[in-house]
């Protein structure tokens, strides 16, 4: 098994650009070259993410007929996928300053796929054995949590980015394509993402966890009677409901 694993390119692929984003990760949060650094690990780490999302999508996908119609239907066929919606949310992060807790959902993510090949190239290692077993199956055991964290994150940004709106660093851009972005993740049936499938439901169950609770604690707020026109319009359009 092991040795099938060694020849196992896209493993590989997998195990390099995830092993890239954990350590690049851990760099910028503890900057010990200076900032300038620790900007730059921050950066290669969302590079590093999305060309994993982006590998997964080339291999996972039919190439399109050369058609608009063809691009079309391609285009929506990967739209709603884990895969691509990380890609999109790496490279949006991207752009301006570093945003540490933008690179949370991104980083379990790497570290599931990182671990889930560890357990099978050192599997025969004492070290692994001693270790890693015992941390991959808690980590296995506690998936739900780890994915109510990433919807959790994912959804806290927005708050980060309408603060942003106030400052110089401002970009309305990024603010709508964003609200898109969770517009799509609150409808995502995707269990899956990179190699590593969800234990108990796809996205769009975690994030309506998520935005359920914000409900219930926003409650005294949306009762407001002269709001209710302008939350049931941006209700509507997120949820993808027609009247």
């Amino acid at each position: 098994c092991s040795s099938k694993m060694a020849l196992d390119f896209r493993s590989l692929y997998f195990f390099a650009t995830t092993s890239l984003e954990l350590v690049l990760t851990l760099g910028s949060l503890f900057p010990l070259f200076g900032r300038k650094v620790s900007f730059m690990a921050h950066k290669g780490a969302l590079i590093a993410a999305a060309a994993a999302f982006i590998f997964r999508i080339i291999y996972s996908t039919k190439r399109p007929h050369f058609s608009f119609e063809g691009v079309r239907i391609w285009g929506a066929s990967i739209s709603s996928t884990n895969n691509f919606q990380y890609m999109l949310f790496s490279l949006l992060f991207l752009q301006g300053q570093p945003v540490t807790l933008a690179l949370a959902p991104i980083t379990i993510c790497c570290a599931f796929q990182w671990m889930t090949i560890a357990s099978k190239l050192l599997a025969e290692n004492s070290l692994w054995q001693k270790y890693g077993s015992g941390l991959f199956a808690k980590m296995e055991r506690n998936m739900t949590q780890a994915m109510v964290m990433c919807a959790t994150t994912e959804v806290t940004l927005v708050v980060f980015l309408i603060l942003e709106l106030f400052t110089p660093a401002r970009s309305p851009v990024r603010f709508m394509l964003y609200l898109n972005l969770l517009r799509m993740r609150f409808a995502c049936a995707d269990n899956t993402v990179m190699r590593i499938k969800f234990t108990h439901a796809n996205t769009a169950f975690y994030h309506k966890q998520v935005w359920g609770l914000l409900n219930e604690k926003l409650q005294p707020v949306l009762r407001i009677q002269a709001l209710q026109p302008a939350l049931n319009f941006v209700k509507n359009w997120f949820t993808g409901t027609r009247h």
